[in-house]
């Protein structure tokens, strides 16, 4: 008889959807707890154990608050003037996770981060620490190809939005830089769409043009806090994304007339959907 469960794990698997922000298993609380008892700072309480998640499986906080989650980690890792310890935790969560899947025999791991300000590093720091952390990762796990999207967030702002595009032609590969040292990690951006006004449109348009004329870098939407809106929605899929992630929204739509209409739109696109990610 075939031995489901470990058929499952020693078949080849693709990631395309693991939040870097959300991932921290034994090996790193281990870490983490010995290096706070070396500075000095308390032990964790549960709840802080909870925010980490230090069970070894790495899970997903999308319905979480996330800057309130990443600031607490980032407090929880670091001290007022260290520096080293916020290199420490960045490399930490991105060894735990690719050790975690690794073991679970992916060959394919696509990390969603978030670039984001800490005490001591600004969000262009903060992605090269992120990238830093993988190739020393991958020393040791030479069998797996991992990519990076940037996540840009809506609903912060379109200034926050630009900033984060920005980064990802820094870093990403371009038609004008094909040699980026970073280029063969950073594989593209995830824009988690919210409400936006006509205005806003206008200028996301223009971004995503301009990411496509300057790259071939890869462009996720994320609807999953779009209301039910069926003129902003097939506004957003006017932007042919190449991937859609998080797309329960499609099928709540109460309007089957509607509905209709952003069905047809998604299979005149051939567009991947999925729950997650596909």
């Amino acid at each position: 008889m075939i031995d489901l469960k470990l058929f499952c794990k020693e078949m080849p698997k693709c990631e395309f959807n693991v939040r870097w922000e959300a991932c921290i298993g034994r090996s790193g609380l281990r870490s983490l707890e010995e290096h706070r008892r070396v500075i000095g700072k308390p032990e964790l309480t549960t709840e802080q154990r909870k925010l980490l998640w230090a069970y070894g499986k790495p899970r997903d906080m999308k319905d979480l608050t996330f800057d309130h989650n990443m600031a607490d980690m980032i407090d929880l890792y670091c001290t007022e003037h260290d520096q080293d310890s916020d290199r420490l935790y960045q490399r930490v969560i991105t060894v735990d996770i690719i050790k975690y899947f690794y073991a679970d025999n992916v060959v394919y791991l696509e990390l969603h981060v978030k670039p984001r300000t800490s005490k001591e590093l600004s969000p262009e720091l903060f992605l090269r620490k992120i990238i830093q952390a993988i190739s020393f990762a991958k020393l040791s796990h030479d069998n797996i190809t991992i990519k990076v999207l940037l996540i840009a967030e809506v609903e912060e702002s379109i200034e926050k939005v630009r900033e984060v595009i920005d980064l990802l032609l820094i870093f990403g590969k371009t038609h004008r830089n094909q040699n980026s040292p970073d280029g063969e990690i950073i594989h593209g951006v995830e824009i988690i769409f919210a409400n936006v006004n006509d205005d806003d449109m206008r200028q996301l348009k223009k971004m995503v043009e301009y990411v496509r004329q300057e790259s071939d870098l890869v462009i996720v939407f994320n609807l999953a806090k779009v209301c039910n809106n069926a003129n902003l929605l097939y506004n957003i899929l006017l932007l042919r994304p190449d991937r859609l992630c998080n797309v329960e929204i499609l099928s709540q739509n109460e309007n089957k007339i509607d509905e209709h209409v952003l069905v047809d739109r998604l299979l005149a696109m051939k567009l991947p959907i999925g729950d997650d990610d596909a």
